[in-house]
């Protein structure tokens, strides 16, 4: 449904706010069996929610480790020189794990709680990063595998050659070994 154009509306100026309701009156105007209706159903909708949830995280997991680095650059040395390293798995299991001393004052309480409760959080987002792409992988394996047997059946093979070395060159297979578990029983 698009909104009325312009020179529907001339000489009430330029707003989105207009276009909204514009958009929204042709819409309620209109017959319902003319209105488009989204594709949301098996793959395509995994993949749609696949793609958000990671979007999310990603997004989650930047401002974590942003904070992270931003609580160790404003700590005593020890923290400065952590916040100039990579935050690889050993870097933050190090931080979690960090020991107060004896002596450590409340605000050293706090900064080490916040410190390895984010350091927790950003190797929990990246197992659920790890996660999402092996489900990704699966579901776009499936979608690659029905493709190469629909090129196969109308007889594309040499498309179906060039996929499948492009798509299988990643995962380790040589083109016969993708080609034998596509046509596994000839």
């Amino acid at each position: 449904m698009r909104a009325a154009q312009p020179q529907q509306r001339r000489g009430r100026g330029k707003s989105d706010l207009i276009d909204a309701h514009l958009a929204v009156l042709a819409a309620l105007r209109a017959d319902t069996g003319r209105l488009a209706v989204p594709r949301a159903d098996g793959d395509r909708e995994a993949l749609r929610i696949l793609l958000v949830a990671r979007q999310e995280i990603t997004t989650a997991r930047t401002a974590q480790a942003n904070r992270l680095r931003a609580l160790l650059l404003a700590g005593d040395d020890t923290d400065r020189q952590a916040a100039r390293k990579a935050l690889t798995q050993t870097a933050l299991a190090a931080l979690a794990g960090r020991e107060l001393p004896a002596h450590a004052s409340r605000e050293q309480t706090v900064r080490q709680a916040e410190i390895s409760r984010l350091a927790l959080a950003l190797h929990q987002a990246r197992q659920q990063l790890k996660h999402n792409k092996a489900q990704l992988l699966v579901i776009a394996d499936e979608i690659i595998f029905a493709l190469m047997a629909f090129l196969i059946a109308i007889g594309v093979v040499v498309i179906l050659g060039a996929v499948t070395g492009i798509v299988w060159q990643e995962r380790g297979l040589s083109f016969a070994a993708a080609f034998k578990k596509l046509r596994p029983g000839r």
